[in-house]
């Protein structure tokens, strides 16, 4: 569009058992469809859409995608960014980046109501994540900017009520951030001041991968890796033996091997030929 970017709706399908993979159809979600979690029984898709303030909820029957009800979370200034599920699949965590919290969802029946309860976070919550066992929900928020320290928000779903339990400080401008399988290491990407203009004296010339150990209902820090500039995902794979970390500047993924607690940097880049800003990997089947 002349007057800048416009917020699309389109969901795309894609049929992971052809070889190969192949589009098989499309669905409307809201304005700029972001964050997506799928059910652990496969039949629901939530959509948060971060343009309109809400989540789709979208049926799933085979291939045949389509969405069946819309979510009010808040307005489309609030910029809700992503939606995590837990694994016995009954709630879900909606981010509100520009609300300064996440909402807390119910699922029943195949429907999603959006709950009055309105979770405590530092800063501003993006990437949201509940952890395997389904005890935790997690956001690393960003606040103002360098130089200040950011933090990730622990959430007690075991709780009643539902609460914010714990902020671990965690340096600067946290991207995004990736769990193991197990739920027992978080690794967070943080900009660390490398996302700034070069000649800013804050100015930094290493974006820092930071490791965290879960320690009973709550994370600590174990390890901080300088890594490339300006870097964006994290994903474990599903047997939880390597970790893969984008940098977005060098147009590459970092292979670690996860050993123990920590991680070790293989040396391995995967180059792109785009900008690498969004990573998952598959669960084990």
């Amino acid at each position: 569009s002349p007057d800048g970017y416009v917020p699309d709706t389109l969901i795309q399908v894609i049929d992971l058992t052809r070889q190969p993979p192949q589009l098989v159809g499309t669905a409307e979600a809201g304005k700029q469809p972001s964050g997506i979690s799928i059910t652990p029984d496969g039949r629901l898709a939530l959509v948060a859409n971060r343009a309109d303030g809400t989540i789709t909820v979208l049926s799933i029957d085979g291939t045949d995608v389509k969405p069946v009800q819309t979510v009010k979370v808040g307005e489309p200034e609030d910029q809700v960014s992503d939606v995590a599920i837990s694994p016995h699949g009954k709630l879900a965590l909606a981010s509100v980046t520009e609300g300064y919290h996440l909402r807390l969802l119910e699922i029943s029946d195949g429907k999603v109501t959006a709950t009055d309860r309105k979770l405590s976070v530092c800063g501003k919550p993006y990437r949201t994540v509940i952890t395997p066992d389904g005890e935790l929900g997690l956001t690393a928020g960003s606040g103002q900017g360098a130089p200040d320290v950011d933090a990730l928000t622990v959430i007690d779903l075991t709780a009643d009520p539902i609460r914010t339990v714990d902020f671990v400080p965690l340096g600067n401008g946290p991207e995004s951030f990736g769990t193991s399988p197990d739920g027992k290491l978080v690794a967070v990407m943080l900009m660390n001041n490398s996302n700034i203009v070069a000649d800013d004296p804050l100015r930094t010339e290493n974006a820092l991968l930071v490791i965290l150990a879960r320690r009973g209902k709550t994370y600590e820090i174990v390890q901080q890796v300088p890594v490339g500039r300006i870097v964006q995902g994290a994903a474990f794979t599903a047997d939880g033996k390597f970790l893969l970390i984008e940098c977005y500047g060098e147009r590459a993924i970092w292979v670690f091997r996860v050993n123990g607690e920590t991680v070790q940097d293989t040396g391995h880049r995967i180059h792109t030929p785009g900008f690498p800003s969004s990573i998952r990997a598959a669960a084990a089947p």
